[in-house]
């Protein structure tokens, strides 16, 4: 079971927190911990909905958990911080397209769920929820959520 909540400024999955900030410590290890999570959650949900992810691929590693497009499942991307990872926004991106494409399904094929979706297809474009990005930036590395 997720247990899905929020600690102050950070959305939180299984006790782990998603983000950073200049006042509170929180490592790496835990954010790559949460996302490792999140595409843990995609795809039950995308089991207990019967949707096929037909963008990309989830590969489930935990704390270093990857995603690849499917025409090209070997190149993989890391939905986790390494050292300076590159890749690390592309694979958010990636991530953000595939919970797109699944919450779109969802809200096509189970409009009695739309009541209780708190986020919509319609508020997800590109690297942004809403007018918040997902995107990491070195400049701005201490506060990124």
């Amino acid at each position: 079971m997720f247990e899905i909540s929020s600690a102050g400024e950070f959305g939180t999955i299984s006790g782990f927190r998603l983000g950073k900030h200049t006042t509170i410590d929180i490592k790496w290890e835990e954010c790559n911990a949460a996302l490792g999570q999140v595409a843990y959650l995609l795809c039950v949900l995308a089991h207990r909905f019967q949707y096929k992810l037909d963008k990309h691929y989830l590969y489930l590693r935990g704390s270093f958990s990857t995603i690849a497009y499917r025409a090209n499942a070997k190149d993989e991307f890391p939905l986790f911080m390494g050292q300076g990872d590159s890749n690390f926004n592309s694979a958010l991106e990636m991530l953000l397209d595939t919970i797109k494409r699944f919450l779109a399904e969802l809200q096509r094929t189970r409009p009695e769920l739309e009541k209780v979706l708190r986020i919509k297809a319609s508020d997800i474009t590109n690297d942004h929820i809403k007018s918040s990005t997902v995107k990491f930036s070195k400049d701005n590395e201490e506060e990124w959520s």
